[in-house]
This record gives structure tokens, sequence and C-alpha cells, in this order.
């Protein structure tokens, strides 16, 4: 909780001990949530890294596994859209 009341969001990447690229940074935006602190860890990594680097991401959140494993194909077919659109 910030100093003005609000609940803020954070997110972290670490790429191995000591590296200049590992981050922990206040969430971004007036949308705070748990969810958009996860999806943001990852984007950052994934910017990062050479496309020909393997990655292996550990996370604890059902939402990254899931739009991995399930969802991402999906999105990228309707451009990046939901169900809902």
């Amino acid at each position: 909780e910030g100093v003005d009341g609000r609940k803020y969001a954070g997110y972290g990447a670490w790429l191995r001990e000591g590296h200049c690229m590992n981050v922990s940074e206040k969430l971004l935006g007036l949308l705070q949530t748990n969810n958009r602190a996860e999806m943001t860890a990852v984007l950052y990594v994934l910017k990062i890294i050479p496309k020909w680097v393997t990655v292996q991401i550990c996370t604890d959140s059902q939402l990254v596994v899931d739009t991995v494993l399930y969802w991402m194909d999906g999105w990228k077919r309707r451009g990046w859209k939901t169900k809902a659109g």
C-alpha cells in the first residue's frame, strides 16, 4: 500500500545472480492487479532476451501457465482479442 492509501502492484524478473537486467519495479498505470504484474514480468523477459536464447519461465501464476499452454494460439489467430472481442 502506498502513502496515498492505494494498493500498488509490482513485478520482478531474475535472470541470474548479479545480472544487470534483473528487475524489481512498480507496475505502471492506474489498473493495478496481480495478473497485470505477472504478465508484465513475463513480457519484460521476452522483450529483453534474444529470440535464439532458450528461456525457462518459473511462475506461480495459473493465468500465465494457462495463457501459454491453452489460450495464446487462439488469441494470436484472433489478433490478440478474446472470444468476446
